[in-house]
């Protein structure tokens, strides 16, 4: 990295390098989605108002910790969001201006673990046909709270996919007989590409929601990442559920593998680069084990 970005020459005021190291930083950043990087600005610049901008040279440990003890969000996640942003500044800053930041004074900041709820946050089929069946009033959210929970996307995902992206095929059921169904490709976390089947009612739905002057590069869905988790909130308020966008991609995954989907197969659609992360959900919800061998 240090050889694509020039560092500020000597020598520089405070103020300047603060600025020059934010640049840099966010440029960097940037590269990721426009949620990830809007988390990043947040973090950051509530970072800087509790140091009251003081050259980010003269930060000291005492100061992150001072920071992190003054976080005072509910969940424990959030916490660590915050802490990690502001560890990879300091990582960053350490990394391509060592001659400013010889030391990093975030290494010895460590996320508190978190436990692991995600049962708790995996919806049952039921629940997720009583969401579709609230969202029937409205053609467009009821494509995209479908098309969210047929593809298992992410939010910024959904966001940037278009008419061109999705291909018809046609695929043998487990029956042998020839189904209509379509592919649909969703560009990923470091715009990596991924491709996912898509079953024809969830198809036929969105050939009816497709207006008929589209064009192939018009976006699917022509809204931010902030409008999809509104109507998804607000919709599921109207089934007594209180979730977000991500919570159906949850069930994508648990639910194909409780159909028979392997591990790989699932892993390949969620985009995961681990398959121990596609693992959390095999394990989330147990379907026998020992100790259905009790006789009480």
């Amino acid at each position: 990295m240090n050889h694509l970005i020039q560092s500020p020459t000597l020598p520089v005021k405070p103020a300047e390098l603060n600025q020059r190291v934010l640049e840099l930083f966010f440029r960097v950043k940037g590269k990721h989605s426009p949620h990830t990087l809007r988390a990043y600005r947040q973090h950051i610049f509530r970072f800087l108002s509790f140091i009251e901008n003081k050259p980010l040279q003269t930060v000291t440990a005492q100061d992150l910790q001072a920071f992190a003890e003054s976080i005072d969000d509910k969940l424990q996640s959030t916490q660590n969001a915050i802490m990690a942003a502001v560890k990879s500044l300091f990582t960053f800053a350490n990394k391509i201006m060592p001659e400013f930041f010889p030391a990093n004074v975030s290494a010895v900041l460590t996320a508190n673990k978190l436990p692991d709820n995600l049962t708790e946050r995996i919806l049952t089929t039921s629940q997720v046909h009583q969401l579709i069946k609230a969202a029937a009033s409205n053609l467009r959210n009821l494509a995209l709270i479908t098309f969210l929970y047929a593809t298992g996307a992410r939010r910024e995902e959904v966001v940037s996919v278009c008419w061109r992206d999705i291909t018809p095929r046609k695929v043998k059921d487990e029956t042998g007989q020839t189904i209509n169904v379509a592919q649909v490709s969703l560009l990923g976390k470091g715009n990596k590409r991924r491709q996912v089947l898509i079953v024809p009612n969830v198809y036929k739905l969105l050939l009816r929601y497709k207006p008929v002057n589209s064009e192939a590069n018009d976006r699917i869905f022509d809204i931010g990442g902030d409008r999809i988790y509104q109507i998804v909130t607000e919709t599921a308020e109207k089934c007594g559920l209180k979730i977000s966008p991500h919570w159906l991609r949850h069930a994508f995954a648990s639910h194909v593998l409780d159909s028979g989907a392997s591990l790989q197969e699932t892993a390949s659609a969620m985009g995961h680069n681990s398959i121990n992360t596609t693992n959390r959900y095999a394990h989330a919800k147990l379907k026998g084990g020992a100790g259905l061998l009790i006789k009480l």
